[in-house]
């Protein structure tokens, strides 16, 4: 077993150093409940308010990921049934302010949830992210990670000491090229991996929490695993290779 955050007492216990994470509106997380090799779920992140979604696009870097989300009222049907999930389900969520991050937490049954990812990929002042830390702590003792942006400044580090661990899956800032429905968002998909690699080794000279990194294939989960990652995230990866989560799990034995 793999502890994910080795510092809370509550641990996050995994079988397999991989976490899938579910798609748009929480889809598949049933599906990837039950998929060989997934040792965590991640869910979709979960707002204080719709706010609507764009369609995925396609682009030469890969494929373009949406800005928006759900509310969490409107996931409350799916956070009964994550909680009944045997394997661990993290329940993203996404606010701009400490404010609406504590009505998000108050929200969550912490007898249910194993974990709690904030999601501050759209969040680049140190300042900001670390009044966010100290919300969420306030209401949740259980493992805290943080997925931070691919291009967020190293700063950011310092003010996560209360988060148990790190992600980091998606590309820099990115506007699809739909001239009639350009979508803004952040790039998810292969041309990413070697400037994921990078920020692994980056995050591993400054931290020693466990970082979880995004991959798309098997020989990419490899490398960032050999280069300082502890977990992979697959995302994408895995709707066009169903059997990714096992493949890497086998070849980390």
């Amino acid at each position: 077993m793999l502890d994910l955050a080795p510092h809370n007492p509550y641990s996050l216990l995994v079988r397999h150093p991989v976490v899938a994470r579910a798609g748009l509106r929480g889809a598949g997380i049933e599906r990837l409940a039950h998929a060989d090799g997934v040792g965590a779920i991640l869910s979709d992140p979960l707002l204080r308010h719709d706010e609507p979604t764009g369609a995925w696009q396609a682009t030469p870097a890969g494929v373009l990921w949406p800005n928006g989300g759900r509310s969490i009222g409107r996931a409350r049907r799916d956070l009964a049934r994550w909680g009944a999930i045997r394997r661990p389900v993290i329940v993203a969520l996404q606010a701009a302010s400490a404010a609406q991050l504590r009505e998000l937490v108050r929200e969550l049954d912490a007898e249910a949830h194993p974990a709690m990812c904030l999601d501050l990929t759209s969040i680049a002042d140190p300042d900001t992210v670390r009044e966010l830390v100290v919300a969420a702590r306030q209401d949740w003792l259980k493992p805290i990670l943080a997925e931070l942006p691919l291009d967020g400044s190293p700063s950011l580090i310092t003010a996560l000491d209360d988060v148990d661990a790190l992600v980091i899956a998606r590309g820099g800032v990115a506007l699809g090229s739909a001239a009639a429905n350009p979508v803004l968002g952040r790039v998810v998909g292969p041309a990413i991996h070697p400037m994921l690699l990078a920020a692994t080794q980056r995050l591993r000279e400054h931290t020693a929490k466990p970082l979880i990194i995004g991959a798309a294939r098997s020989e990419h989960a490899a490398a960032l695993l050999a280069g300082g990652a502890t977990a992979v995230l697959l995302d994408v990866g895995l709707w066009h290779t169903p059997d990714l989560a096992m493949q890497v799990a086998e070849e980390r034995g």
